[in-house]
């Protein structure tokens, strides 16, 4: 992967601790941000950023995907679910860890 034209690389597990930092606003029932939130930086770095594309992306990868993130349920979200947390579900101003 590159960044300008330099290639850099990350953990997929160092996004679990900046996401575990986030505070969700949606209600108890349901959520799955930090889920969502790892398979939408994974589909944007394949190109992808809109809720339907990053759904379409997911699906056929979710047996991969569950693998890899460790997911608990062996399902994808769909692409509502995407543009919810794209449209409000995150703080983007997290409280700092005490």
């Amino acid at each position: 992967m590159a960044y300008g034209d330099e290639p850099f690389l990350f953990e997929v597990g160092s996004l679990v601790a900046h996401f575990s930092r986030l505070k969700d606003m949606r209600h108890a029932r349901g959520r799955c941000y930090s889920r969502v939130l790892h398979l939408m930086v994974l589909a944007k770095l394949a190109g992808h950023d809109k809720p339907e594309v990053l759904a379409d992306w997911a699906r056929p990868r979710t047996e991969g995907l569950v693998k890899l993130l460790k997911l608990k349920r062996a399902t994808m979200p769909y692409p509502m679910t995407y543009g919810r947390v794209l449209a409000k579900a995150v703080d983007p101003h997290p409280r700092p860890l005490l």
